[in-house]
């Protein structure tokens, strides 16, 4: 949660809010000094798009698993180091904003972790689903977009549009095959109907 005002004014920019979401961390229990081992989970805002977000590959969308396990943040949730705005409204939305995120850290439903070479795996409890909302258009050609897990069999990927008319916002939804699955990217691509 932000603490210094530089913070607080991300949270007030739309584009903070549509393009970063929350990955928690499990960093394993690193032995912080001799002898005294600790578990951390550490909290990460990670860009939607880019390096460590969504990639264009060859004409399909890869993305990485440990977005779908991520809390996009509705609105700002910490107004510090401003005054009251007397808005009864404003006030209820931050207050909502700091209500959905307090249950996403209280839940824990699914986390980032290190893969056996590093690179990050979501990790799935079995029963919660995990989601991401995407724009995935249709083009001049009719065609239909299929997901799938990598690895393959440990969890399955569905695609539903949001809501009639939703213009291509889709929602990817992955389900675990057992409890405790890992899943290091989920990868789109589209095909004719």
């Amino acid at each position: 949660l932000p603490v210094f005002v530089s913070a607080c004014e991300f949270e007030d920019d739309p584009r903070f809010l549509d393009n970063y979401r929350l990955v928690l961390l499990d960093l394993g229990a690193p032995e912080l000094f001799p002898g005294f081992t600790q578990p951390h989970l550490a909290a990460l805002w990670v860009r939607v798009d880019g390096r460590a977000g969504l990639r264009l590959e060859r004409g399909r969308i890869l993305a990485p698993a440990y977005l779908f396990g991520a809390c996009a943040l509705p609105g700002p949730a910490i107004r510090k180091h401003q005054p009251p705005t007397g808005d009864a409204a404003a006030e209820a939305a931050a207050q909502a904003s700091l209500q959905h995120i307090a249950a996403f850290y209280g839940a824990r439903s699914h986390v980032a972790a290190p893969g056996r070479d590093g690179d990050l795996e979501l990790v799935l409890r079995a029963g919660a689903d995990a989601s991401l909302d995407l724009m995935l258009p249709d083009g001049p050609t009719p065609f239909r977009w299929q997901a799938r897990c990598v690895p393959e069999g440990v969890a399955t990927a569905e695609i539903r549009p949001i809501g009639a008319g939703s213009d291509g916002l889709q929602r990817v939804t992955l389900r675990a095959t057992t409890d405790g699955a890992r899943v290091r990217s989920v990868v789109l691509e589209r095909l004719p109907r």
